[in-house]
Parts: structure tokens; C-alpha cells; sequence
């Protein structure tokens, strides 16, 4: 993509081969199957971007005035999806930037009209995440599946206390007793292994992302138990050994029997039997209580209205898809998605789950037009349910959402717009072999074909390929093989670093390329992290967790000790905690844990800062209660670190902070829960950091080296990629040491534990089965769990075990090849591996180890230093093996900065002065602060008090109140400017807005509908077609119905946010207009009409900052006393206004 075209924020390429031909046949047809089939780097955002800011500019150039509302674009991952916006946007720019257009794709859009766009684009509910507009859908049916309303979504702090709430009243419950009982010796988990607790949530998620009853559940947990007991439960040793015979291979079978005496085969075929007979037993009672499980997360979710995003996505799935939910309402609200759903764009479509597919399916008909991009040989996320299956259906049969499409439309990307053609040659040499292997690549389900990749850049003078070969020690996946090779290379860095083996062409004299070091997992990367910074290479840990991060922690010890902070105990365990430093500790102790005593001091060092802050925290416990986290991060000065816990760089400080707080919000939601729930939320992943999210990378420029693992860096890609500790046997974590198996459409649940042992049948380490907690005798990696449970070793016929777990175990082992794949497309420019030098050839197990297939793959030999070209079946590449200068120590040529926050200074004092503050907020908390402050700092709503109703209106409120009114009306009124209806269509409130009236009512009790639909449709739309805001907008060249309207003021130095949504937002003649659309039920007072006009004048002065031109505030009043007013702020202007919120410190 070597044109292109600026857009926003970046260059935008355009559309060249198998991009552009898509494109034409997408724009060329209405609706569709576009499939889009992409080798990494060919340019699948960029397709799915520019493809959506064309379907945007041709509706504006068509005359819609809401052109987003027919579009969803859509991806599986948060990143991606967050990416998603910036990109359209930077397209509709570059559209209209773009004189050279092709004539057949040339747009009107200009400037004006691509950043009004964009802004409506950023406000849209149907581009993002799926989960997010499925959760946009959800709020409209809710109800209908027992919510009282919309549940908040994704706050994993009440989740979390649900769910302990459900598994602590199954084990209260005298029913389940014996049950639990039964389950909790069979499965009684470990170090590494789920305890039946967690057995059951994770059961849970698993059937339902895979759109499961319970039943259908337990009946493929059946299936399992009967492929790995074809015959049923063995009669006899002979019955035994068939099933040797057919698991392994003939010769197994015979050897075992010899090895085996009669006891032998006798304690053998009974510990057999039982495990059989157990495992049935296991099944049924774990389904039993699954289903109780089932039923209490139900019904608490609907109780206290919160849900996960896959609950969303399964009650959407079931709410449409089930017969038991018909009703003119669910048709109402299909019809009306479908109708709005004009076209759909997917991401990352290979990674799109069965539930999220389904839940979509019921708004997609023959009549969308539907773009699918994606690449299953870059799937990695079956373990989060993707199905790349749907993907593959949809590409090769032209079946997606449940339509055989009439118009399919095929293209393949196989052109790189990333890297290098060596770097290419070199993929291909080893993927060609490994993707297609029926025991590597192909292992699993999917069928993959290779299309070899095709280098668009030119090629370096130097090798772009690279082996940093290393000398071993121990065992391949050990602490003492990493560690040696981590010392080589930091070597190898230091040296490559020093004579510029790893330059690029836009390398500056004097500075680094972009380096990524990525990793299987992140089990060795502090040995690499420690051997680097020993060499004077500075890294950023992108997978550090965060929960690990000593800030982090002590952040935790008081947000727990904040739960009742004048108690004894919780103070001893504040002064127990692992986080707290012995200073403090010992500050609590001198002072009898009595923190007002402790804090009674003049010190005004750290711990002086620390203890006023913990007293301040402990007095003002009720005023933090809404954002705790927050509190105690700035009255502690955490950023700054006044107690020392950290040893790390202030802004990998200041960044895990952020993102703890970041977290925090995001898993609370808007509803704060009891610092109680939130504080056991936060002990959770405190107690287990590996769960939790990682922190963040601040600045990666300010590093020399970047730490990711491979899933990590899906997506994304840098100068040099370096490839390390690829030594682990591939089968380390598979499905052998897996309790419960939930792998893409592989389910079984192990059998029990406790049902005695077996001697080891020939070859194995276990015999029947054996717990995953348990090693084998002599000390080795475990490689099965026995002859019934899933297996990673080879057999004459492939992988050993029952063939639907040596199914499970060859989607997963296909999988982690897919991973290895990503990895090696990451690289721009050089691709560094790190390989062992003194590997024997006869130890090599290429279809067990990633660095034995890259050492085969490119057919590399000896790792002698040097520059060689090997010739590969993709051709010659050129390899340049430890050819680098030795190296003591380099001087990094960055140095991170310390960011403000992380250095000493004296705290600002803020006072309660608000930092949100919108504009239908601003005048009660200004001339009224004393009421309604407290609760605006505690996200509740602010009341303010207003006359009753006229007693002469046709309504009795019986169940419903005023604001179901103004709801009701506003959903029809914004649907009458979005559609531009006739005068005569809104007067009469007929065809599309009496479908949104009825719709709008679903709310409001039976009882009450007759009236308010009366009101609305006899009074309010007849008083609307007469305005002259009205007959304005009907003249308007651009009109924008809820047009988000943002912008941060400061307010003497503080930074207040103001976040809103404008009813209406138009273009006449010129001049921008905001109109306020307001429905009276009684006469207007003072107050409420001053506080209308400084929110509707609010509205139109951020308006003119985006738009750096007047505009004109209008309140438009209906119902009681119907008016039209141009309107402006009351008393003062609206800066005056914000900055009287200082007055509040």
C-alpha cells in the first residue's frame, strides 16, 4: 500500500488487488456475502475502515441524514475494535481529501461534512465492539426476559459477588449436600487445577457460549465417557487391551499385557470399571448442580440487574431465536433491526463465537449487505470460543447468519504490505510445511490451504533474517534453559544494537528500531528482562501483571482496610499485608493500630504523607465510598511512591495506577457497588495476578525493547520481532492436564479422582487416570493422565487417546502452530529467533517443538556464526547466524521520562469541585450546591423540584411518571427529524413513527399505553409540525438527531469534563442551530427555565468550538404552554457559569 491518502491522524493507503476488487463488488451490489480472505499484513482494518466511511459518504451524498444508523462494524477484540472509529474517521477524511478518486467511487463529501461524520461515527452504538452493540439491542428486550430494565453490563466487582452468592447457597442447601460432597472428592483441585467452585462457573460460561441447555450439556459430557469407553465398562484385561490396541497401537497393547501379571491386570480392569461407572455418576451429579447453578445465576441477575456480556449475547441469541419468546413485539423489534441494519462489516471474523453469531443472525436477511474479513490460519482465540468454522463456511459455501447468499463474493489477499520479501521467503519456508500438516497445522478441525505470501516492500540490502543461536542447559521449557538463553541473547541484542544489524531505513543515527520481543507465555520473561537490563538495554513489560505490581497492591491492603478502617483486625491486616512496608507497619503498631493516633504527627516525610492520608480516608469514608480506588491512589500519593515500595521506573508506576483505576471503572460501571464487593473483587485478583490484566506500556518509545506475548500482539506489528524461549515441549499445557475440557466444540469433564490407581500401561506415565496435580514417579513432564483422559503422545495413527479427546488435543496443538504463525508475521523489517546451537539432530521433535520446526523449516543445519543463504521450497533467504560483535554493555539511547504525576509535589487541593459536569447539571450545581453536589460526586441523578402536572391534562400517571412521558414523546419526535418525515406524516403521527410510538410504549404498563400513545399522537406531534423549528429543519441541509456534544474546560487550572447529548443539532442557511426539544406537563417557572437555557445555550457554545463558528441555542417547548424560544445563558455567560464551579473547592 504504497499510495496513500491523508486522512485524520495517519496515512491512509488506498485500496490496491484483492482489496480493491472487493471494494467495487461490495459498493456494486446492495446486498451481499463479501468475503475477504487476508494473509497477515494485507490490510484487513484497512479494508473494513475505508469500506465503512465509503458506505457513509454515499449515503450522504444520497441525502440521509443519519447515514451511521444503517451501519455495524463490528470485531471480536476490545483493540481492535477500539481501533475501529480513529480509522473511519481518518478515511472520511482522506475521502475528502482525495481529488484523484476513482470516478466509479468519487464521493461529494467535503470537509465539513467528513468531521460531521466523524463525529456521528463516535457517537454511534452499532460500530465498536459486538458485545457492545449487541448490549445496545439487549436494552430494548430486556424486559421481555424477566429484567426489571437494562441490566448494567460487565461490572465485574457485582459478578463476582453473584456468583459467590449462587455457589455459597448451593452448598447452604440441604439438597445438594451429598452432592457436593460426592464432587468435591472427585474434583478437588490444586495448585493449577480447578476446585468444583470453579468447575461450575466455568461450566456454566462454557454451555452458554456454545448456546447449550444444560441437558444438551450433560449429553456431550456423555459423548466423552463413551469415546473413551467404546465397549462400556471392560469385562476382562482382553476388553482392556482392545481398547489399548485402539487408542495407541497394536504393539502397546501386547507389551502392557506381558509387562502386566495377573494381579497387575486384574487391580488394572477394576480401578478401570470403577472409573467408568464413577465418571457416569460424576457426570450426572455435575450436571445436576449445574443446572441448580444455572437457575440461581438466572434469577440473581434478573434480581439485581446485572449481566456479563455473554449473557447479553445469549439472552439476545435465545429472546430471537427461541419459540418461546414469539410475540408482535419480539417481530416489532426484529423488523425494526433489520430494517435500520442496512450493511454490516466484521472484523476479525474469524474469531466471532457461535453466540455472538446467532445473536447477530435474527437482524440479517437477504436484503443486507454483509463484508467479512478475516484469516483462519491466524485464529488463536478457539479457547475463547471462536469458531473460525463459520468463517470458513461463509468464505467456501457462501452460508452466514443462517442465509445461503444468491450474491457471493470471494477475494483473497495474499500481498504483504508488512514485510520484507526475505522475511516473507522465510514464513512460507516453514509455515507452507507446518499449517498444511496433518499432525501440526492441520491437526484439528480446520482444513488449511496456504497461499504463500507475496512481499510488497523492497528487499534490505542486509539479511532481514536473523538466529541468535544459544548454548542449553537443562531441560528444553525449564528456568535453566531460559535463563542461559536469555543471557545469549541480551548478548546478541547488545551487539546488533552496537553495529546496527537491525537497522532499518528510518532508523536515525543515533537511535533504535522498533524492537518487540515476544513470548509463548510469561513464565521466563523476567530471566530475559533481567539478562537485557544487565547489558544496558532498557525493556518495557507489556505482560507484567498488573496485580503484581507492588503499587498496585498496597493500593488493594487499603481499599480493603477502607471497609470498616476503625476496626482492629482489618487494621492488623492492613499492617500483615505483603504490600506494606515495615515502616508503616511498624507506625500502625507504635500507635495500638489506632489510625487517628498514628496520623497525629508533623512528619512531613512519606510516611507522614501516608498516615494523614490513611486518617483522611478513614474520616471521609462515606464521601470516597463512589470512587475509592481513585481516593486512595491521590490523598497517598501513590504516583509518587512516598514509601518506597517500588523499585521500578515512575512511568511504569504511574501506568499501573492508571490502569488500575482504568479497570476499576470499567468492571464497576456507572452503578458504584458496596466498597465491600469491590474490595473482594479486587482481593481476587490480588491473590491471583495471573488473571487479572497486565499494565500497560506507557511510552514503548522511551524503551529500547518491548516484552508482549503473541496474543498480545495480534494486530499489531514493529520493526524487528524477536522470537524467544520457544523451547517447551507444545503439549505442556494441553488438555491432559485439563479438569474441565471446553475447547472450541471439544467438551469433557475428567473423570473423578478418587477412584483408586492403576499400574501404568507401556509408554504411559499413568495408567486409567490420574489427577493433574499428580507427577510422574521419576520427576518428568507429564504427557498423559492415563489411558481414558486425553493424551500428548503419538501413536502409529497420530496423537494416542479416545478419539474425541485426541480430537480436543489436535485443535489445540493446530492452534498453538496458528499462534507460532502469528508471531513470525509480526516483523517489518528483521525477524530475530532465538535458537539452540548444540541441539542434537536426533533430539529434535519438529512436531513437538516450535524451535525444532523453525530450525527444519528453514533448513538451517549447523548454527555456525556467519552470513549464509539457505535455499528453502519458498526459495533462497538469506540467514545471518550470531554475526554481531561481542558487547559488554550498551548506552541506551533513551532514557524514559518521569511523568509528573510520579514526582514530589504538593497536592492540589480540589476541594469537592466536580471534574463531570454536564450541561443539564451546570445550574443546579451552581446555584444550588449544597443539595445537589453529593449526589453528582455519587453518580446519582439530580432532582430538582418542579410543579406537578396540570390537572387538565389526559393523563392519569397511573404506573408511569413524567419522565415515561417526555421518554415516549422524545423516541418519536428524534425518529421524526432522523427520518425527515413529511409535515403531514409527523402531524398525524402515522406510518414509521406510529411503529415508533408503539415501540416506545413497551415500557409503560398496558393499562396506561391508550392515553400516553393519545397525548403523544394527538398533541404533542400536531404541536411539533406547527413550530417554526420544525419548518426549520425541514429546510436544513444537514441535520443531526442526538449529536454528542463534548469538551473539557478549565476551571482555574482543573480540568472539568462536559460530556452531552444535543436533541437536535442542524445546518440552515449557513449557521448552526441546537434545539432543545422539551415535553411540559405543567406552566413554566423561573428556575426551570433558566436551567433550560443554560443547558440548551451550553449545547451550542461547545458547538461552536467544534465547529469554530456561532451557533444558535432554541428550546422548542410542547405539551402545557407550547413555545419557541432562542434562548441564551441566564445572568452570565456559560464560561462564567463553569468557572463558578470554583467556588465549590
Amino acid at each position: 500500500m504504497s499510495d496513500a491518502t491523508r486522512g485524520g491522524e495517519r496515512d491512509v493507503p488506498r485500496l490496491r488487488g484483492a482489496q480493491r476488487d472487493i471494494r467495487d463488488a461490495f459498493l456494486a451490489h446492495d446486498s451481499g456475502l463479501f468475503v475477504l480472505d487476508c494473509n497477515p499484513g494485507a490490510g484487513k482494518s484497512t479494508v473494513a475502515e475505508r469500506l465503512a466511511a465509503d458506505t457513509l459518504a454515499r449515503a450522504h451524498d444520497r441525502g440521509e441524514r443519519a447515514p451511521e444508523r444503517g451501519l455495524c462494524v463490528t470485531s471480536f477484540a476490545r483493540d481492535d475494535a477500539a481501533a475501529i472509529r480513529p480509522g473511519i474517521e481518518d478515511a472520511l477524511c482522506a475521502l475528502a481529501d482525495d481529488c484523484d478518486a476513482d470516478s466509479d467511487h468519487a464521493t461529494a463529501l467535503g470537509d465539513a461534512d467528513a468531521r460531521t461524520l466523524a463525529r456521528r461515527v463516535r457517537a454511534s452504538d452499532t460500530i465498536g465492539t459486538i458485545d457492545g452493540v449487541l448490549r445496545t439491542v439487549f436494552a430494548d428486550v430486556a424486559t421481555e426476559v424477566g429484567f426489571d430494565a437494562a441490566p448494567d453490563v460487565g461490572n465485574e466487582a457485582r459478578l463476582a459477588a453473584l456468583r459467590e452468592d449462587c455457589l455459597a447457597a448451593l452448598r447452604d442447601d440441604p439438597a445438594h449436600a451429598a452432592t457436593i460432597r460426592r464432587l468435591d472428592a472427585a474434583y478437588p483441585g490444586g495448585e493449577h487445577t480447578l476446585d468444583l467452585d470453579a468447575l461450575l462457573v466455568d461450566a456454566h460460561r462454557a454451555a452458554r457460549e456454545r448456546r447449550l441447555t444444560v441437558d444438551a450439556f450433560e449429553d456431550r459430557l456423555r459423548d466423552a465417557v463413551d469415546s473413551a469407553y467404546p465397549d462400556g465398562p471392560p469385562d476382562d484385561f482382553a476388553a482392556v487391551a482392545r481398547d489399548i490396541a485402539a487408542f495407541v497401537d497394536p504393539e502397546t497393547a501386547e507389551r502392557t499385557a506381558a509387562d502386566f501379571d495377573a494381579a497387575d491386570r486384574e487391580a488394572f480392569r477394576e480401578t478401570d470399571r470403577a472409573t467408568h461407572d464413577a465418571w457416569r455418576a460424576a457426570v450426572t451429579d455435575f450436571c445436576a448442580l449445574l443446572r441448580a447453578f444455572a437457575e440461581r445465576y438466572d434469577e440473581r441477575t434478573r434480581e439485581r440487574g446485572v449481566a456479563t456480556h455473554l449473557d447479553v449475547a445469549h439472552w439476545v441469541a435465545a429472546y430471537f431465536g427461541d419459540d418461546a419468546h414469539a410475540s408482535d413485539y419480539r417481530a416489532t423489534r426484529r423488523a425494526h433491526y433489520a430494517a435500520r441494519l442496512d450493511t454490516l462489516i466484521v472484523d476479525e471474523a474469524q474469531d466471532v463465537s457461535a453466540v455472538q453469531h446467532d445473536a447477530l443472525a435474527p437482524f440479517i436477511d437477504a436484503d443486507t449487505r454483509v463484508l467479512l474479513v478475516g484469516d483462519v490460519k491466524q485464529c488463536i482465540y478457539a479457547w475463547r470460543n471462536a469458531h473460525p468454522d463459520l468463517f470458513e463456511r461463509a468464505r467456501d459455501d457462501g452460508v452466514y447468519f443462517g442465509v445461503d447468499w444468491e450474491t457471493h463474493v470471494v477475494e483473497r489477499a495474499q500481498r504483504t504490505y508488512r514485510a520484507r520479501p526475505d522475511v516473507a521467503t522465510a514464513v512460507d519456508a516453514v509455515f507452507e510445511g507446518v499449517l498444511t500438516d496433518p499432525e501440526r497445522g492441520n491437526a484439528g478441525a480446520l482444513t488449511l490451504d496456504y497461499p504463500p505470501l507475496v512481499a510488497d516492500r523492497p528487499p534490505l540490502d542486509a539479511p532481514s533474517v536473523h538466529v541468535a543461536a544459544h548454548g542449553t542447559d537443562g531441560r528444553p521449557g525449564t528456568r535453566d534453559w531460559a535463563e542461559r538463553e536469555a543471557a545469549h541473547l541480551a548478548t546478541y541484542l547488545a551487539g546488533a544494537l552496537t553495529d546496527g544489524t537491525l537497522d532499518t531505513p528510518d532508523t536515525d543515527d543515533g537511535e533504535y528500531p522498533g524492537i518487540t520481543v515476544l513470548f509463548p507465555r510469561r513464565t521466563h520473561m523476567d530471566a530475559f528482562a533481567d539478562a537485557l537490563a544487565a547489558r544496558g538495554i532498557s525493556v518495557a513489560d507489556a505482560s507484567q501483571h498488573l496485580f503484581a505490581h507492588p503499587s498496585v497492591r498496597l493500593a488493594v491492603a487499603v481499599v480493603r482496610w477502607l471497609v470498616d478502617p476503625f476496626d482492629a483486625e482489618r487494621t492488623a491486616a492492613l499492617r500483615d499485608a505483603d504490600a506494606v512496608p515495615d515502616a508503616l507497619a511498624e507506625a500502625l503498631d507504635a500507635h495500638e493500630l489506632d489510625i487517628r493516633d498514628a496520623a497525629d504527627t508533623d512528619d512531613e516525610d512519606g510516611l507522614g504523607v501516608v498516615l494523614d492520608g490513611l486518617r483522611s480516608l478513614a474520616e471521609r469514608r462515606a464521601r470516597h465510598a463512589s470512587d475509592p480506588g481513585a481516593r486512595v491512589v491521590e490523598r497517598l500519593r501513590l504516583f509518587s511512591d512516598p514509601l518506597g515500595v517500588d523499585s521500578g521506573s515512575a512511568d511504569r508506576r504511574v501506568a499501573a495506577l492508571d490502569a488500575l483505576l482504568a479497570h476499576v471503572a470499567d468492571w464497576t460501571g456507572d452503578d458504584r457497588p458496596a466498597l465491600a464487593d469491590l474490595a473482594a473483587l479486587l482481593d481476587r485478583y490480588a491473590e491471583s495476578p495471573r488473571d487479572g490484566p497486565s499494565v500497560p506500556v506507557p511510552d514503548a518509545d522511551g524503551h529500547d525493547v518491548v516484552f508482549r506475548t503473541i496474543n498480545q500482539m495480534k494486530g499489531d506489528e514493529d520493526d524487528v520481532v524477536v522470537l524467544a524461549d520457544l523451547s517447551a515441549h507444545l503439549g505442556y499445557h494441553g488438555p491432559h492436564r485439563d479438569v474441565l475440557l471446553a475447547h472450541g466444540d471439544h467438551l469433557a469433564l475428567a473423570p473423578p479422582a478418587d477412584c483408586g490407581d492403576a499400574p501404568a500401561i507401556d509408554g504411559y506415565d499413568f495408567g486409567v487416570y490420574a489427577h493433574p496435580e499428580r507427577t510422574p514417579d521419576d520427576g518428568r513432564e507429564r504427557r498423559d493422565a492415563g489411558l481414558r483422559w486425553a493424551s500428548e503422545r503419538w501413536a502409529e495413527q497420530g496423537l494416542a487417546g479416545p478419539p474425541a479427546l485426541a480430537a480436543a488435543v489436535g485443535d489445540r496443538r493446530a492452534e498453538r502452530w496458528r499462534l507460532l504463525y502469528v508471531a513470525a508475521t509480526r516483523a517489518r523489517d528483521h525477524l530475530v529467533l532465538s535458537l539452540p546451537r548444540d541441539r542434537h539432530p536426533d533430539s529434535r521433535r519438529p512436531r513437538d517443538h516450535w524451535m525444532d520446526a523453525l530450525h527444519r523449516g528453514l533448513g538451517l543445519g549447523d548454527l555456525e556464526r556467519g552470513t549464509r543463504t539457505v535455499e528453502t521450497p519458498a526459495g533462497p533467504v538469506a540467514v545471518d547466524v550470531n554475526d554481531v560483535p561481542l558487547v559488554d554493555r550498551v548506552e541506551s539511547p533513551v532514557t524514559p521520562p518521569t511523568p509528573h504525576a510520579a514526582t514530589e509535589h504538593e497536592t492540589p487541593t480540589t476541594g469537592w469541585t466536580p471534574r463531570h459536569v454536564n450541561a443539564s447539571t451546570l445550574h443546579p450545581l451552581v446555584t444550588d450546591p449544597d443539595t445537589h453536589l453529593l449526589d453528582h460526586l455519587q453518580g446519582n441523578a439530580l432532582h430538582t423540584a418542579r410543579d406537578a402536572p396540570d390537572d387538565s391534562l389526559p393523563l392519569s400517571f397511573d404506573g408511569y411518571g413524567p419522565d415515561a412521558v417526555g421518554t415516549v414523546a422524545h423516541a418519536v419526535l428524534a425518529a421524526a427529524v432522523a427520518a425527515g418525515v413529511d409535515t403531514e406524516t409527523l402531524r398525524a403521527c402515522r406510518g414509521p413513527l406510529a411503529a415508533r410510538l408503539d415501540a416506545a410504549l413497551h415500557d409503560v404498563p398496558p393499562s396506561a399505553r391508550a392515553e400516553l400513545r393519545a397525548f403523544v399522537a394527538d398533541t404533542v406531534c400536531p404541536q411539533f409540525a406547527d413550530t417554526d423549528t420544525w419548518a426549520r429543519l425541514r429546510e436544513s441541509d444537514a441535520v443531526h438527531v442526538e449529536d454528542p456534544l463534548d469538551a473539557v474546560v478549565r476551571v482555574d487550572g482543573l480540568a472539568v469534563e462536559t460530556q452531552n447529548v444535543a436533541d437536535v443539532v442542524s445546518r440552515h442557511d449557513g449557521r448552526w442551530y441546537v434545539d432543545d426539544l422539551k415535553v411540559a406537563l405543567a406552566s413554566s417557572d423561573p428556575a426551570t427555565r433558566a436551567r433550560y437555557d443554560l443547558q440548551t445555550a451550553t449545547y451550542a457554545w461547545v458547538l461552536e468550538r467544534q465547529h469554530d463558528a456561532p451557533a444558535t441555542p432554541v428550546v422548542t417547548r410542547l405539551g402545557v404552554d407550547p413555545a419557541v424560544r432562542r434562548v441564551t445563558a441566564p445572568v452570565a455567560p456559560v464560561e462564567k457559569w463553569f468557572a463558578a464551579l470554583d467556588d465549590l473547592r
